[in-house]
């Protein structure tokens, strides 16, 4: 060996692989076989969870492996089939594939190379790369989240746990310096020395590495078999969410299309049926992964099931945290429903056909189409300036309550044969946007109303004064309170050079004494036994051009001494 050898003998610095092992799909080693899962339909919830049903064919009675894994919610993983079957979820020896070329022992062992280095000074070295000791000589010992890196889970507190297998470089054969077997002896070559490699002759070594299974013991198989068997679960990954958009170019008929954006972070999948769920689903457990999971340990397993990952179901929160995105129930106009009523439980699934779609794929559909008749109203809504205990609000001491603002707005029914569930409907005249709003949940036939925009040329005012030396104190399951007398006015004027229609909804806590105009006055059941309940008046009226009108009421109300 000559001195630049001799000089390089010794050398041992870990070398990072460079790239991952390849994995090839092979049969598991031994009597047991795999076989395929195939998604078949997905129900998507608009809060990121999915009910998944996938088909395996199972020929016989047996064991089979499944390597296409399910991330469970806790409580949902389910089998359908006539045979007896047993579920368990452990690891299997599969084929690695060939290492990838690149500067390291395991890539190299076997082959005659010949290796230049980056010093120009230093002679080349032709060799037979020496293959690194097996991991079980070198004691390695690992389980399969060391085995699997790179994050696939849409859980993503789950921790690194992947389908998708990646040797980690602690645990590829032949980490470590490169030993050439040359004809003056072994030399100990450090990779970061050598400029390239010249392959004289390429060595094929095929691996063997763990990992997780679902391995099905199948029994009492109807005829011997084959037999069907449906796998059903919850898990995260694929959400849709909803919108509308309203065309009021005709001055009463819209044109209302329903739309739907599906988003895919699951995994690709082949002409599955897809199914658009909406209502307000009560997953009580929707954040916590099964313990069937090789994803979760039984510590996260316990951590997750002490903790409550459900976020408040507020609709403008709800769009950027994923929890039950959009499924409130808000104020409509408080008319009537005309048939058709709906049956059984208000949760919908909608059948959208049979898709594919690649995981990372956003797909948007239109899911309605229609016509229906509408109005275009005004609409002002006065807020309740006082709480239960008759004490004005913060709004009203800060005096942004808002409670002169009117709004543009369309009155109509929802036109289709089912719910519209909760979510943003835009409004436009032809090309033109003229507003967004939220749209909530409508049973068929009920009215609804959607403000549009703000509704500058039409002025509102309203004011409300305690009448002087009103008051007169009482007492009230023991409590004391002064019983005082409120007048109040709401006031409107058209600036528009058209008449408009206006519904003025004024909400106030008390009884109600005396009210101009005959509005519609009703009593909510979640305030009838305050020590204040609450009300509400409707007017609607109709203005001509350039017209004002004043509408009084008067009502008492118990004031906290």
């Amino acid at each position: 060996m000559n001195a630049c050898c001799r000089a390089l003998v010794g050398l041992a610095i870990a070398l990072t692989v460079l790239g991952p092992a390849t994995m090839g799909r092979a049969d598991n080693l031994g009597q047991v076989n795999a076989v395929d899962s195939t998604i078949e339909s997905i129900g998507l919830f608009k809060n990121g969870l999915a009910v998944v049903r996938r088909r395996i064919t199972l020929p016989g009675p047996g064991m089979y492996d499944v390597l296409d894994l399910p991330e469970p919610v806790h409580g949902t993983f389910r089998l359908e089939s006539a045979a007896t079957i047993d579920v368990r979820m452990t690891e299997t020896q599969v084929a690695g594939g060939e290492t990838p070329i690149g500067l390291d022992r395991a890539s190299l062992a076997g082959s005659v190379v010949t290796i230049y280095f980056k010093e120009a000074h230093l002679p080349s070295l032709t060799g037979r790369v020496k293959a690194a000791p097996a991991a079980a000589d070198r004691g390695a010992g690992r389980g399969h989240h060391e085995l699997w890196n790179a994050p696939r889970s849409p859980w993503a507190w789950a921790g690194s746990w992947s389908t998708t297998p990646m040797l980690t470089a602690d645990l590829a054969a032949g980490s470590g310096p490169i030993v050439l077997e040359t004809e003056a002896g072994e030399a100990v070559i450090d990779a970061s020395m050598i400029a390239y490699v010249l392959m004289k002759e390429r060595a094929m070594v095929e691996t063997t590495i763990r990992r997780p299974v679902m391995r099905l013991t199948a029994s009492a198989m109807p005829n011997g078999g084959p037999i069907e068997v449906g796998v059903l679960y919850l898990t995260k990954g694929i959400s849709w969410a909803p919108s509308y958009v309203i065309d009021i170019t005709d001055s009463t008929t819209m044109r209302f299309l329903q739309q739907a954006v599906i988003k895919n972070e699951l995994e690709d999948f082949e002409d599955a049926t897809l199914m658009l769920i909406s209502g307000y689903p009560g997953i009580e457990f929707g954040h916590v992964l099964s313990p069937l999971s090789p994803a979760t340990s039984l510590a996260s397993f316990f951590a997750a099931l002490g903790r409550d990952d459900r976020l408040s179901h507020s609709a403008r929160a709800d769009v950027m945290a994923q929890t039950v995105m959009m499924n409130a129930v808000g104020r409509t106009s408080g008319g009537d429903v005309e048939i058709p009523m709906e049956q059984g439980m208000d949760l919908k699934y909608e059948d959208v056909g049979r898709h594919s779609m690649m995981r990372g794929d956003a797909l948007l559909l239109t899911t309605a189409d229609t016509t229906g008749a509408y109005e275009r109203i005004v609409q002002w809504v006065v807020p309740e300036l006082r709480d239960e205990y008759g004490n004005p609000t913060d709004a009203a001491r800060r005096g942004d309550d808002d409670s002169n603002t009117a709004w543009d707005a369309l009155r109509f029914r929802n036109p289709l044969d089912r719910s519209l569930t909760t979510g943003p409907a835009l409004v436009v005249s032809g090309a033109l946007t003229l507003g967004q709003q939220m749209l909530y949940w409508t049973s068929p036939g009920e009215e609804v109303v959607l403000p549009v925009n703000k509704s500058l040329s039409v002025r509102t005012r309203a004011h409300e004064i305690e009448r002087e030396n009103a008051r007169v104190e009482v007492s009230v399951m023991g409590s004391r309170y002064f019983r005082t007398t409120v007048d109040g006015t709401v006031q409107v004027n058209n600036h528009r050079n058209e008449p408009v229609e206006i519904v003025i909804r004024r909400a106030f806590r008390g009884e109600l004494v005396a009210a101009e105009g005959e509005p519609q006055s009703i009593l909510p059941g979640e305030a009838m036994w305050s020590i204040n309940p609450r009300r509400e008046l409707t007017w609607t009226i109709r203005l001509a051009p350039g017209e004002q009108k004043t509408l009084t009421y008067e009502y008492q109300v118990l004031v906290r001494r």
